[in-house]
């Protein structure tokens, strides 16, 4: 079959990348024969060129004729992982048309669903549900969400994150006896109020250099794992954390800029201790059993940080103790909280977008 793979793709976010890495050997499982072109960013077509193969191509989304063109050649239109229903409406509105325009099916695997506002986003919302044949959800909240857009909407099902199918090829890398932890913030203008998050992120940089300072730890990193849209409020950390440093301390603070799932896995991996305040870099830690504090932003990451017993966390909207923090990275970084149901139950769960896949599949071909 002939699929058209849509979603976040080629923007320099390694939780996105990692999606569609796990999506497409997913779709292989279930149609070994496809032909899978992936619509991404212009740069994508750089920065995902490990996806190539036989059966992988890459399209650019500012081809809007090709777009067109390969839409009514596919037999699916498939929106992988990410929010993708969020307060804009849904990201592909005028795709979701066109596709069944042509007739064709469309899927949404593993989307978040987020409270969606205002009559026009509603609208895109409710339209794009109407061109959806099936979804999978990664979570019980967005079922809620689903349901406030479209109530009358049955065919969908709640599974998991693709994220907890992700394999890593190789360990930790071997580094000596250096330690670094890793610090990764988001711009969140739109959530809390500046004043609010300088005084979180003064908080967390005092922890964070009380903590490398306790634990022999050389070097802070700041990850940029969100490239497009992160760099400047990264960089800015960097220099927050330089400028409360005190010169005897003897630790360095350095950058990383999110260029390749591989270089990022692996400085995740490699990690004596991360602090995310980004959804997917928090789930990858766990999946590689790094100790990692997230700092919780939306409801999503607050789903997310429940599923780990006595998971410690930095809550954005709550009172800043720094003293709260340093608890947090202590009992992290002493034993990493782990799943209540064992990561083999999030994987079954996971496993599960792709067995419904294939069951639609099949319907489809029969």
């Amino acid at each position: 079959m002939n699929w058209l793979i849509n979603g976040y793709y080629g923007h320099g976010n390694i939780g996105d990348d990692i999606l569609l890495s796990v999506l497409v050997e997913g779709v292989k499982r279930v149609d070994p024969d496809a032909k899978m072109v992936i619509v991404c960013s212009p740069q994508g077509l750089e920065n995902l060129q490990e996806m190539r193969s036989e059966q992988v191509s890459l399209l650019s989304c500012s081809s809007r004729r090709e777009i067109i063109t390969y839409l009514m050649k596919c037999d699916v239109l498939l929106w992988g992982g990410g929010t993708c229903l969020h307060s804009q409406g849904f990201c592909g509105f005028m795709r979701n048309i066109l596709a069944r325009l042509f007739f064709k099916k469309v899927f949404w695997l593993a989307i978040g669903v987020e409270e969606v506002k205002g009559f026009y986003a509603r609208l895109k919302g409710k339209v794009s549900l109407a061109c959806c044949n099936y979804i999978t959800l990664r979570d019980k909240v967005s079922e809620g969400f689903l349901q406030a857009i479209g109530p009358r909407f049955r065919n969908y099902a709640i599974a998991e994150d693709l994220v907890w199918l992700y394999e890593c090829k190789d360990g930790p890398q071997a580094a000596g006896d250096e330690k670094y932890m890793v610090l990764i913030w988001r711009d969140n203008s739109s959530i809390v109020d500046a004043k609010q998050e300088r005084r979180l992120l003064e908080a967390i940089i005092n922890q964070s250099i009380a903590f490398s300072r306790k634990n022999h730890i050389g070097r802070i990193v700041v990850a940029n794992m969100a490239t497009h849209v992160d760099f400047e409020i990264s960089k800015s950390l960097q220099a927050l954390i330089q400028e409360a440093l005190p010169e005897s301390s003897g630790i360095n603070v350095d950058f990383f800029n999110y260029n390749g799932i591989e270089g990022g896995v692996e400085l995740l991996h490699s990690a004596s201790m991360i602090i995310s305040c980004r959804m997917h870099p928090f789930l990858i830690a766990k999946v590689l059993n790094v100790p990692c504090v997230p700092v919780v932003y939306s409801d999503k990451v607050r789903i997310y940080a429940d599923y780990f017993v006595s998971q410690e966390v930095v809550d954005l909207y709550g009172h800043c103790d720094e003293s709260e923090i340093g608890k947090s990275l202590d009992s992290e970084f002493a034993e990493p909280a782990t799943n209540r149901e064992g990561f083999g139950a999030l994987r079954d769960k996971a496993e599960r977008n792709f067995t419904l896949l294939e069951k639609f599949i099949n319907k489809t071909k029969s």
